[in-house]
Formats: structure tokens, sequence, C-alpha cells
């Protein structure tokens, strides 16, 4: 084998084509739903409800079946360009997020871990080639990157070098101390206006 997908299988693909059915079915049946919910006491009053209840026609029922059709249509869509798919070989990594295609040549690559719910692709000079959330578990990733040599390890190679800032940090100069306080004291106004 010349490479390792990694993407949606037969069932996934299935349920995402579904989608749109599904919803069609959901949407065709809205005015016997409602119906039910008019049935509700404190639901009874609300004019919407009534409107929709009060037209008996099969026309209204294909329409809303199309209306649902379409809007089922596009999150299928959405959904699918939304997840992951990898192909790993020997000499390069081709991503597909967001119907773009990028490449990632091995030679390029330092090191790849999972973190969280993210896959993350460490660059030769430290850089983040790829950051993204992922649904793979870190076993399936590690054993298709493996499988072509790839340089899988299990934490972040600069886990060390980080650490969390306090005021006056001894590590820092005064100019990243003063730039870091400033930073912290703008974030907080900014929640606060938010709240």
């Amino acid at each position: 084998m010349n490479s390792e997908k990694l993407g949606l299988n037969g069932f996934e693909k299935g349920l995402i084509v579904l989608i749109p059915i599904l919803t069609a079915v959901i949407f065709y049946y809205l005015p016997f739903i409602f119906g039910w919910i008019e049935m509700i006491p404190f639901l009874s009053d609300n004019q919407l409800i009534n409107f929709i209840t009060s037209i008996e026609n099969s026309w209204l029922n294909r329409g809303l079946a199309i209306v649902g059709f379409i809007i089922g249509l596009f999150l299928s869509i959405f959904i699918f360009t939304e997840i992951l798919k990898m192909e790993v070989n020997r000499d390069y990594v081709t991503v597909d997020i967001f119907d773009k295609k990028s490449e990632i040549k091995k030679i390029d690559i330092q090191s790849v871990f999972k973190e969280g719910k993210e896959l993350v692709i460490i660059g030769n000079d430290g850089s983040e080639l790829l950051r993204q959330n992922t649904d793979y578990s870190a076993a399936k990733l590690k054993s298709a990157f493996q499988k072509f040599h790839y340089p899988w390890v299990s934490e972040d190679p600069y886990i060390n070098e980080f650490f969390k800032w306090t005021v006056d940090h001894e590590k820092l100069g005064e100019t990243a101390n003063t730039i870091l306080y400033e930073r912290r004291q703008a974030k907080r106004e900014d929640d606060e206006k938010k709240v």
C-alpha cells in the first residue's frame, strides 16, 4: 500500500448522504407536527403555528419537503467540507480541509503529535505547519504516520519551553513583562465589556 488515507468510511459517507432525505421527510411532516404542538395549551395561541396548521394543502407538504431537502443538502456539504481528510504517504502528507488541499513534505516535518482533539505537525523551524481538530484517535494517527516513518511523538517537543507568566517574571526582561502586563489588562477590559 503506497499511502494511508484517513477520512470518512463508507458508513459515515452514507449518513451524510441521508441527511437531505431525512430533513425532507421531517419538513414534509411539519404541518402534522405543528398540529400536535397546537394541542399543547400554552402553545395553542401561537399565530405561526395556527397559520401553518390552518393550511390544508398537499402543495405545502411538498414545498416544505423541497425546502427541507435543500437545507439538508447544504448541511451535508458543510459537514463534508469541515471534516479533516488526510493521505499519508512516503514523501508527503496531503491535507484536505474546508475544500482546500495542501501538501506537507516529509523532509519539512520535525514532529507529529495529537494534543487534545487537535492534530499538530511541527516544522523543522519549530513553527506549526498544521493544527487542526480531528476525531481520529491518537492510535490511528500514530499508526498511519509511523507506517511511513514520520517522527511521531507523544507530546509537544517544546512543552518544557512554555511557562506560566506572572507579573515581573524573572526569566523575562522589563520590556517583555510590561508588554505582557498591558496585554493582560486589555484582555480583561475587553472581557468586562462583553459582560
